[in-house]
């Protein structure tokens, strides 16, 4: 198949796989075009080698464009809702969105409906991994929507991951797999932090915690937020307490919309320590931060000596 690509949202995560896709686009000769709303955020892909042959947009219009192929990664229903209506008001012509941003399903929905009425494939393409993830290609890409689209779009995935969960037409079931995964390493961030926290309380090393771990639970996504509880270093690319909150909402409004709603116990833990945690003024440190206001609960010292205020990232697994 033939690409011309088009990328936006130069964050965290978004950076690392536009990086990879423009290598991508450069091995198969294909055209690889990227806007972002702060065009300094640019600076990473030229000084990863994209610095020619690709196409820096100052619209995210020139991209509809430009290309056949646009990924997404946009840090809210809101900024997708606000891009996706230049992007399809832009359509003139065969275009698949493949949006790897973090939405309710019903966004994800509307923005389906929105541009097939354009003659336009919007697909929900979620991902699991932090950023290392991303960068070394070892995402878990989610997709669904349109089966052209998703046929379309499949040949891309091994450049920017290693697994592909394809759940059908439906592109809100797309969206819900994202929110149910990240309510699962929710609640283990939260597990831990119950348990990092005892254990400093009765004195036991933290360390010896996080070996039990690595033999008991040996699976990267989980030890990563052990290692970081252990060593209490938030810092480093990754999962934001501000993000972590959006993303318990979504997780919640799940529960809500059912006709029989129940209780999410782990989850209202959870949410409640990431508020404390922002409240706290920790809005900047990774979620699994959420574990200060336990330590401050059990008269612990919020941060651990030589860790910069939580700031440091944490050494290496």
């Amino acid at each position: 198949m033939s690409y011309k690509i088009g990328f936006i949202g130069l964050g965290a995560l978004g950076t690392p796989i536009a990086i990879n896709l423009a290598s991508y686009a450069k091995e198969n000769n294909f055209p690889f075009a990227v806007w972002n709303r702060s065009p300094d955020k640019y600076s990473a892909l030229k000084e990863a080698g994209h610095d020619e042959g690709v196409f820096f947009a100052s619209r995210p219009e020139e991209l509809v464009e430009r290309c056949n192929l646009i990924f997404t990664v946009l840090v809210n229903d809101q900024a997708a809702e606000e891009v996706y209506g230049k992007l399809i008001g832009a359509v003139k012509g065969k275009v698949v969105f493949a949006d790897v941003s973090t939405l309710l399903p019903k966004t994800s929905k509307k923005l389906e409906a929105q541009a097939k009425e354009k003659g336009a494939i919007y697909l929900a393409t979620p991902v699991f991994g932090q950023p290392v993830a991303a960068k070394a290609k070892q995402l878990i890409n989610v997709v669904s929507g349109a089966k052209e689209g998703r046929e379309y779009v499949s040949p891309i995935f091994p450049a920017i991951g290693k697994k592909v969960i394809d759940v059908g037409e439906d592109v809100g079931k797309g969206a819900s797999l994202k929110l149910l995964g990240n309510q699962s390493l929710l609640s283990i961030i939260q597990v831990f932090s119950e348990v990092y926290t005892l254990a400093d309380a009765i004195g036991f090393d933290l360390e010896t915690v996080h070996e039990l771990y690595k033999s008991l639970i040996p699976a990267p996504a989980v030890l990563n937020y052990s290692n970081k509880l252990s060593h209490g270093t938030f810092g480093g690319p990754g999962f934001s307490v501000i993000t972590g909150l959006k993303d318990a909402s979504h997780i919640a409004s799940l529960r809500d919309d059912l006709e029989n709603p129940f209780p999410l116990p782990t989850l209202e833990s959870a949410t409640a320590n990431l508020t404390r945690a922002k409240d706290l003024g920790l809005s900047h440190l990774d979620w699994s931060a959420l574990s200060l206001p336990m330590r401050q609960d059990a008269k612990l010292s919020l941060f651990k000596e030589g860790t910069d205020e939580g700031k440091k990232p944490p050494p290496p697994m």
